[in-house]
């Protein structure tokens, strides 16, 4: 079961409804929806008279406090031991969803300079994905120890021998960069490069650096979503507490960062020239 709060808040500033509002005190909702095998328990705490009472929506919460779904603007009691549910992975797979559609849509993707950056190399599966369109893609990563494992299995079956690079000056010549986790160095990207990535980087990057992924929900689900929470929040926690697996399979047809976007249909047609 997935469980999600909003806090409507219903203040007023005259006198005689401030006065009504505290007679009426709080309130909470409960409303529970299912849909292809989801429950969702989305919360609502209506505030009227300014204060949340947290031991009130802790009775209903209970042991979902941990992993709330809930706006990244409200501030939880972390001393009760509430936390915002947050993950990466769904991100992560919208972002190596959209690189592999754009390289397979390329006539000769294996001419453009990829590198696939996974420092702590978590997303090593996917490298024998990216082989396929990319045989000469360069691999950065800190956990040599896995892509070892990795580059192993993946010559015994495919023959190809993956480039596993020292130090982040590979990417210098780099066309398109695929960074499914998040960048926290300053790394030598040309200006004409686009890079997919799953975060904002820490550090700013030369070139189109992109990290948010649009794409539309599905309609039953969309129908249980709550209108606070946002798309992408509410299909991660879909497609990695719910185990909505087909999730995992959607490519997002946008892109972008905070001064604006690309359709997907341009970044092909953008690599398309230059292969």
């Amino acid at each position: 079961m997935l469980t999600a709060l909003t806090v409507t808040q219903k203040t007023e500033n005259m006198w005689f409804k401030k006065l009504l509002n505290h007679i009426k005190g709080n309130k909470i909702k409960v409303d529970i929806k299912q849909v292809r095998g989801v429950t969702l328990r989305h919360i609502e705490y209506i505030n009227r008279i300014g204060k949340i009472n947290w031991n009130e929506i802790d009775k209903y919460v209970g042991i979902q406090r941990n992993h709330l779904l809930c706006s990244e603007y409200l501030e939880l009691p972390v001393n009760m031991g509430y936390k915002r549910f947050e993950s990466q992975e769904f991100n992560q797979r919208l972002c190596t969803n959209m690189a592999l559609y754009v390289l397979g849509k390329i006539e000769n993707p294996q001419n453009l300079n990829v590198c696939f950056y996974d420092i702590n190399g978590e997303n090593a599966d996917y490298l024998i994905h990216l082989l396929k369109y990319c045989p000469e893609a360069k691999v950065i990563s800190d956990n040599r120890e896995m892509y070892a494992k990795v580059s192993e299995l993946i010559l015994e079956e495919t023959g190809i021998s993956p480039i596993i690079c020292e130090n982040v000056d590979c990417i210098e010549n780099c066309d398109f960069l695929i960074a499914p986790c998040v960048i926290n160095e300053r790394l030598p990207i040309k200006n004409q490069a686009i890079t997919l990535t799953s975060a904002c980087p820490k550090i700013a990057q030369n070139g189109a650096i992109y990290f948010r992924y649009h794409f539309k929900m599905p309609n039953k689900f969309e129908t249980i979503k709550p209108a606070e929470l946002s798309d992408i929040y509410f299909a991660s926690a879909l497609y990695t507490k719910a185990r909505q697996h087909q999730f995992g399979s959607i490519v997002p047809m946008i892109c972008s960062n905070y001064s604006g976007g690309s359709r997907i249909e341009s970044i092909c047609a953008y690599f398309a020239s230059r292969a």
